[in-house]
């Protein structure tokens, strides 16, 4: 059992000062994940600031069977469910929609979207609006060319070039960049010429979390997990559905009389299918199964007890702690050409953090605690990486290209309430957690100005907030039941993931 000193030396009071003032300032921390699905992993319903105490708490509450509570080794094993199907835009709702059920106007940010219109709805028209095509020796294939395929030149033709040709072509026809400037035949309001792609995101998994106390104040700690995602996609909607003059939206009135409604539906939304596969893109249901990541850390912790000789005083346990360590993302790395795939993990990257916090543990009540954390990705090349070529892309990219991705960091803030044995032998605890991923930086390994990889990078940052709430119940003194439960408050960029998880726990 660790041992509490009456008197804390002055080494440790002066770090137990330093840790709350920092508590107030600025702290690192525990390592977060780079998936916008599950970006704070939960791996057990266990407290999370448990660090092998619970024999030293039970004896200063006089628990009768402390002694028999193992405080070398715990492990937890659990298994876990998730499921989105929405999430809120970076933007918080800057781009105005009408409702199709009141006619009222909204914003997108004040409703929840579907998952792959979290960067905006995708855009048709700007498949063919490149003012540059990449050089050939910077594609990698697919597509077959670094040039457009039948499809997109006879959609090109017919919208900007006055030549109508009846789809589908199976002929290239002539068209020679550069093209004017047609952004005035973008919708703003995301209808004309727009799709939007409505699906479902499931994962299920089992995820191992395991403590090892190495010295009297330093631990091991170890988590890792394996999960089967599927993302199953709806049938695609087809915003642009107007074909009357009181539309919102006049393309014909920016200058361009063949980008009409006909004329955008027949060559390039009902030849949805067809696109796809001419620039190599699939989007059919994803299902995969592999590890997530795997982190080995450190942590240093010491219980102080405060007031321990001042029996008509409050007693306290103040627990100042570290954790640091790396992160390791073993699964294959998302392919871009896969309009559904999602990662498992931190796709590829190393990543690298470091936590401080505190926790006060005030005997038979409550626990409070708080923290913050700071997690580094490390960058890793891609091939066959699918790369915007107009700055009015977006989710469907015609060309790939060899890039390097540098994630942005994850800072995060978080604080704790837990009730230990509040009803008999149950405990819970409540945690509220704030975490911000800030924008990626990508870079081409060849340069090509007709690729804009920095319109792709601004929109990978995101926010989210969670809230865990768990229940446990010790069924022997070393053997633990637990629920947990992690729901969505809000997002910014993100997916509204909700997460279940049931484990066991045993402690040695």
């Amino acid at each position: 059992m660790l041992h509490l000193h009456p008197k804390s030396s002055v080494y440790f009071r002066a770090f137990f000062i330093a840790v709350l003032l920092s508590s107030s300032l600025q702290m690192y921390g525990f390592i977060t994940s780079l998936d916008k699905f599950d970006p704070f992993k939960v791996y057990s319903p266990i407290d999370p600031q448990d660090f092998l105490l619970d024999r030293t708490k039970l004896h200063r509450e006089g628990t009768s069977w402390w002694d028999q509570v193992g405080n070398h080794c715990k492990i937890s094993i659990s298994g876990y469910f998730q499921s989105a199907d929405s999430g809120k835009p970076m933007d918080g709702g800057d781009i105005p929609v009408v409702s199709a059920i009141n006619g009222e106007t909204n914003a997108i940010g004040f409703q929840y979207v579907p998952i792959l219109d979290l960067t905006g709805r995708t855009p048709m028209i700007p498949l063919v609006m490149s003012t540059t095509l990449p050089d050939s020796s910077t594609v990698i294939m697919p597509p077959t060319s670094a040039d457009y395929g039948p499809l997109l030149k006879a959609a090109t033709n017919a919208l900007f070039t006055g030549a109508t040709p009846t789809p589908p072509v199976t002929l290239p026809v002539p068209l020679e960049p550069p093209l004017p400037n047609i952004e005035s035949v973008i919708d703003p309001m995301q209808n004309f010429g727009f799709f939007s792609f409505p699906s479902k995101y499931r994962k299920r998994g089992a995820r191992m979390d395991l403590e090892i106390n190495l010295l009297n104040c330093v631990g091991l700690h170890v988590r890792g997990g394996f999960g089967a995602v599927c993302h199953v996609p709806k049938p695609p909607i087809n915003e642009t559905g107007c074909e009357t003059p009181e539309c919102p939206f006049d393309p014909v009135s920016a200058g361009y009389p063949n980008v009409i409604y006909t004329n955008v539906d027949d060559f390039l939304m009902n030849q949805f299918d067809c696109i796809m596969k001419e620039i190599g893109m699939g989007y059919e249901t994803y299902q995969r199964t592999g590890l997530e990541e795997i982190m080995t850390e450190l942590y240093w912790r010491y219980p102080i007890s405060l007031n321990q000789d001042r029996k008509d005083w409050l007693q306290i346990i103040a627990i100042p702690y570290i954790e640091g360590g790396f992160s390791y993302s073993p699964s294959d790395a998302r392919n871009t050409n896969e309009l559904y795939n999602v990662p498992l993990g931190n796709n590829k990257h190393l990543a690298a953090g470091f936590s401080t916090g505190i926790c006060l543990d005030f005997l038979e009540t409550i626990e409070v605690g708080g923290e913050l954390g700071y997690t580094h990705f490390f960058a890793h090349d891609f091939d066959c990486y699918r790369i915007p070529n107009s700055k009015l892309q977006n989710n469907i990219f015609p060309f790939n290209t060899s890039v390097t991705v540098a994630p942005g960091r994850n800072l995060y803030f978080g604080i704790k309430l837990t009730a230990r044995n509040f009803l008999e032998k149950l405990s819970g605890y409540f945690q509220f957690i704030a975490l911000e991923h800030a924008a990626d930086c990508i870079t081409l390994k060849e340069s090509d100005p007709a690729f804009v990889p920095d319109v792709l990078a601004r929109k990978t940052g995101y926010k989210v907030k969670v809230a865990n709430l768990a229940l446990t119940y010790p069924l022997t003194p070393n053997f633990i039941a637990g629920f947990l439960w992690q729901a969505p408050i809000s997002q910014r960029g993100a997916v509204r993931t909700t997460t279940i998880m049931f484990g066991l726990t045993a402690s040695f």
